[in-house]
């Protein structure tokens, strides 16, 4: 379902003040009451009292207001559909998320540098599915090849430097993990690119990521490399709970620990893997030199639908405000009075 005017769904968090607006209201009154009598002497003053129905009443109204809100943001469902054929490759994003990339060797700093590398490798695919791995010492698919590139720029800009509780810069994983998409939706015969990114500074503590770009190239996956640093080198920051700097990481001898870009290791990977390494800097984000490779490799045609029209539904949503509204109308505003004999 989507909505003709999103952002009249704002609205819904006030829905709930006429509610507390009574709750308060009805407690103040029960306040000056008890000032006069106790509850069993008000109840047989005051015939008819009842703050159950009060409640019943004041939900009712809380819960049409909410479905006069949805209906007003203008509910749709997708209507019409027609087939159209896409042209592009495959290509999966692993994208280093492990604490070195929280060094500032790059502005604002290296996750944040890479984060709009992404953005901007995502806003020319035209056709392409696209998907992501996050890493770090261990390696897991974040979002599987999709058309969506919208939801996978959502998904990038929610990604932070500690989503994987492993630390590491663990290459191989990575490009293992990115091989799994392939390997589950594609048919070996079918011939068509594709092609996986990492996207890290390059710090790999573990062994066999040219192992793991060579068994790509085997299967026909190119891999490329953007490495995000400089190879001077920078400290890695620590923050408390609040988000301030406490100081920069240290190891086990408490000294300050410094990561730098490992180029060497980057091009290694991309020439086994029969990609290129471009590297991401403060004048470029390196994305020109890889999206140029991708778009060497062959295009397949695939056929997906695009809906042409939507339904509106926000008729059911005023009915069954206005059905609620009846509702409350209907409810007594107390008990009816016991009947006497005499």
């Amino acid at each position: 379902m989507e909505f003709e005017r999103p952002y009249l769904l704002l609205l819904l968090a006030v829905a709930g003040i006429p509610a507390l607006i009574w709750f308060m209201a009805r407690t103040a009154r029960e306040k000056k009451l008890l000032l006069f009598a106790d509850s069993a002497m008000l109840g047989r003053l005051i015939h008819g009292r009842s703050t159950a129905l009060g409640l019943i009443r004041m939900i009712a109204i809380s819960l049409a207001l909410v479905l006069l809100t949805i209906a007003a943001a203008g509910p749709q469902i997708p209507g019409g559909r027609e087939p159209v054929k896409i042209t592009g490759i495959d290509l999966m994003v692993a994208f280093d998320v492990s604490n070195s990339m929280l060094a500032d060797d790059l502005k604002p700093n290296r996750f944040e540098r890479s984060r709009m590398a992404l953005t901007s490798l995502t806003n020319r695919l035209d056709g392409d599915r696209f998907g992501l791995v996050a890493f770090a010492g261990d390696a897991y698919t974040q979002l599987p090849l999709t058309n969506d590139i919208g939801a996978a720029q959502m998904l990038i800009e929610s990604m932070t430097p500690d989503m994987i509780s492993l630390q590491g810069t663990n290459v191989a994983a990575a490009i293992d993990q990115a091989m799994l998409s392939f390997d589950e939706l594609d048919d070996p015969k079918e011939k068509h690119g594709r092609a996986i990114v990492v996207v890290t500074d390059g710090e790999d503590f573990e062994k066999g990521a040219v192992e793991a770009a060579e068994r790509a190239r085997a299967k026909g996956v190119v891999v490329c490399t953007i490495g995000i640093g400089s190879t001077t080198g920078a400290t890695i920051p620590q923050f408390d709970s609040e988000g301030t700097r406490t100081g920069d990481k240290q190891d086990e001898n408490g000294q300050t620990i410094t990561t730098k870009l490992n180029e060497s290791l980057l091009k290694e990977i991309a020439a086994a893997g029969d990609g290129i390494y471009a590297h991401s800097d403060a004048a470029d984000m390196g994305t020109d030199q890889v999206y140029n490779r991708l778009r060497s490799l062959t295009k397949s045609s695939k056929t997906t639908w695009r809906y042409t029209s939507f339904k509106p539904i926000y008729y059911y949503f005023l009915w069954a405000a206005l059905a609620l509204l009846v509702f409350e109308a209907l409810i007594p505003t107390g008990k009816k009075p016991k009947k006497t004999t005499r």
